[in-house]
């Protein structure tokens, strides 16, 4: 994952570490990737460096999509701006339109 994730921006790091990249994660449990993205409630956030090694940032809340409606479109918008920091998200499933939009906003996703 580190390498797919190197071609992607970094965040800002210890400079003993040359990259860094700060994940989001859909997990229930704390222990599994199981969310879907639409329907995540939070998401786990790491900093993980090129070394494999993470370290626990914190937790965030989003709100979970609906249907097709106008609420989606504005939780979605106010998901990425939650998420906006991140370089990818981990998730169980993520729909074609979110990943677009997740993409367009540079952070890559991992379904």
């Amino acid at each position: 994952m580190i390498g797919v994730l190197a071609r992607y921006h970094l965040i800002e790091g210890d400079d003993s570490v040359a990259n860094i990249w700060r994940i989001a994660i859909a997990s229930s449990d704390r222990k599994m990737v199981d969310m879907h993205f639409d329907k995540a409630c939070f998401f786990l956030i790491v900093d993980m460096d090129e070394r494999g090694i993470c370290e626990h940032i914190g937790k965030r809340s989003v709100l979970p999509l609906c249907s097709d409606s106008e609420h989606a479109k504005e939780a979605l918008f106010k998901n990425i701006q939650t998420l906006k920091d991140c370089t990818g998200v981990l998730a169980a499933q993520a729909e074609p339109e979110v990943k677009q939009a997740l993409e367009e906003n540079g952070i890559s996703v991992f379904d």
